[in-house]
């Protein structure tokens, strides 16, 4: 018996020696990180967010004193590159840079298979970009959202939504203001803004840079911005909020991650590299004239947002609001 109890005190003493030495070597590696180049994975082809992600690993580099670069590997709604990071050593040498999906996927997708919560490190939000309610400036005879949500409660069946990409922004703006506007596909934002335009829809939102001239030149009335904050682009445009539809949040982010598991020291000198990129003046100038406001928060701010984000579309979802995709 006292023969079992030693094996069992050694065995014991063992494996609590290996968890220190793991523990150790984690430590000592989050010491000297970074010491060779950092790859940033982005689930998107050259574009914007390519652009943005390009321009934000440029900042880091001379903050890290290491190369950082990007690959794109798009497809899947940006599943594949997400489960690249997710599957990854957590050691800070593979991160996501990614968008508004990982907090939509997960609930509307079946075939999606990781769990931001628990599959991935969250270290900062780099953007947000409000999206823009807008509808043409002579077609309807309204001139702010309480009028419009008014006039469609009037007119059921009438009037109809132009959409580009997802609907859920716009089955949530239905299901806050109470209305039943039919939501018809068309092939991108630019037809769908002009399909506004041409009085072939009677509301749709777009980005800035989409929607700004047309509005500049009166074709387009803006009812609100998307987000429950205004935008440093247009800070004199209300939001949908303010607006009339109180509570309403559905805009644009992006942000990076890692695998999780990767060490806080590691999270914490990440964060630190990538918020002083996106606060030096020259950056925050270049991306809020093209419509986007420049975050950099902390990483439990962002993943609580995205917590917050999962959990109203599980709500939707359950109540029959929005639907579940293949």
């Amino acid at each position: 018996m006292a023969r079992r109890s030693i094996h069992a005190l050694h065995g014991a003493l063992r494996s609590a020696l290996a968890v220190l030495l793991a523990g150790l070597s984690a430590a000592a590696a989050a010491a000297d990180y970074p010491t060779h180049p950092i790859r940033i994975v982005i689930g998107y082809p050259p574009g914007s967010a390519d652009v943005l992600a390009r321009s934000i690993a440029t900042g880091m580099s001379s903050r890290l004193k290491q190369s950082v670069f990007v690959e794109n590997k798009p497809g899947a709604n940006t599943l594949i590159a997400t489960q690249v990071v997710a599957q990854s050593a957590p050691d800070g040498y593979t991160l996501l840079y990614t968008a508004s999906p990982l907090a939509q996927q997960p609930v509307i997708n079946r075939d999606w298979n990781v769990d931001p919560l628990k599959d991935l490190a969250f270290i900062t939000t780099t953007i947000r970009q409000p999206v823009y309610y807008v509808i043409s400036a002579k077609k309807l005879p309204v001139k702010n959202l309480k009028e419009f949500i008014a006039y469609a409660k009037a007119n059921p069946g009438k009037l109809n939504i132009a959409m580009a990409g997802t609907d859920l922004g716009y089955k949530l703006f239905n299901h806050m203001a109470g209305t039943k506007i039919e939501i018809v596909p068309f092939k991108g934002e630019a037809p769908s803004v002009q399909g506004v335009v041409a009085g072939d829809a009677d509301l749709t939102y777009s980005s800035y840079y989409t929607m700004q001239p047309l509005v500049a030149s009166g074709a387009l009335r803006i009812l609100g911005a998307s987000t429950t904050k205004r935008s440093a682009t247009l800070p004199d445009v209300p939001t949908l909020d303010e607006a009339g539809l109180p509570g309403y949040d559905f805009g644009i982010w992006h942000g990076v991650l890692a695998a999780a598991a990767t060490p806080k020291e590691i999270i914490s000198a990440l964060n630190a590299a990538i918020v002083d990129t996106l606060h030096q003046p020259d950056f925050v100038k270049r991306w809020t004239e093209q419509g986007y406001t420049v975050v950099g928060d902390k990483p439990e701010e962002f993943r609580g947002d995205i917590a917050k984000e999962l959990a109203m579309w599980k709500k939707l979802l359950a109540e029959g609001v929005i639907s579940a995709q293949q």
